[in-house]
């Protein structure tokens, strides 16, 4: 998907809405294959 085609968060974001972003929408390379586990302990949806 092009960036222009993508919906980025606006307004307060919190860091682990960026590296989820980064991981799912960007396709960056998780550096743990438990990276939803340890996100999800993070502040944000």
């Amino acid at each position: 998907m092009a960036l222009g085609e993508m919906h980025l968060p606006t307004g307060q974001v919190t860091l682990t809405q960026v590296v989820r972003l980064l991981i799912t929408g960007f396709g960056v390379e998780p550096r743990r294959p438990d990276w939803e586990t340890i996100l999800g302990r993070g502040a944000g949806p």
